[in-house]
């Protein structure tokens, strides 16, 4: 349902002028092309073009939310609180606030807190993966089953499972470092951002994101009495 706001923004004499913050979760609610200002902290790196356009994912204490512009990189930082005036935008199901300048983009502080990572499962996640987009999210004994780890410079989607037995797609974006590294074996912890492309995703922020943990014991068989 479309909200009653006050406009979020014009340009005038005296600059932008910021319009009543809502909460993320309100402001995904929202149809696209609504206009809307929300606040959160920063918790991905650019998953854009460094210089060229903007990829972060913000989060508060209600959702996680994509800020995205192909017009300008908004130069901001993990840790930052922002708050943010921009258009919804649906881009193959993932919901994205676009900025239309960066002077749209207000940082109020650095170095802040992250939200803690949400424990799930892979099954759990695929279940209701869009009550989990953009936010942090942490996996337990994922390894992976199929696709091609990237050559650096190259995006990859990567098949993984863990000990629900369900399959999910791993994003590796080549403007993270996780390409310039080689491809974990065994099981792992995963951080990962909850994502969506036609269908749930997670997107690891760094290769630091994937913490090994080996494989299991072996099982013994064949041992009599």
């Amino acid at each position: 349902m479309k909200k009653l706001l006050l406009p979020a923004l014009f340009l005038s004499t005296m600059g932008w002028v910021f319009g009543q913050t809502i909460t993320i979760a309100e402001a995904r609610q929202d149809t696209a092309g609504a206009e809307v200002t929300v606040a959160g902290v920063v918790t991905s790196p650019n998953f854009g073009t460094a210089g060229s356009y903007s990829e972060y994912a913000i989060q508060d204490p209600t959702a996680g939310m994509v800020i995205y512009s192909g017009a300008f990189d908004a130069g901001l930082n993990i840790g930052d609180s922002v708050t943010v005036t921009g258009v919804i935008s649906i881009y193959n199901g993932k919901i994205e606030l676009v900025p239309a300048a960066p002077a749209a983009i207000t940082t109020e502080s650095t170095d802040n807190a992250l939200p803690a990572f949400q424990p799930l499962t892979l099954i759990e996640y695929m279940a209701n993966y869009n009550d989990y987009e953009s936010e942090l999210l942490v996996f337990d004994s994922v390894s992976i089953i199929g696709g091609t780890w990237p050559a650096s410079g190259s995006n990859a989607n990567i098949t993984i499972t863990d000990p629900s037995d369900t399959i999910a797609t791993m994003r590796i974006d080549k403007d993270t470092d996780l390409d310039e590294n080689s491809q974990p074996l065994g099981y792992f912890v995963l951080q990962a951002l909850g994502g969506d492309f036609n269908g749930g995703q997670v997107q690891p922020r760094f290769y630091s994101d994937i913490q090994v943990i080996g494989d299991p014991p072996p099982a013994i068989t064949g041992v009599g009495n």
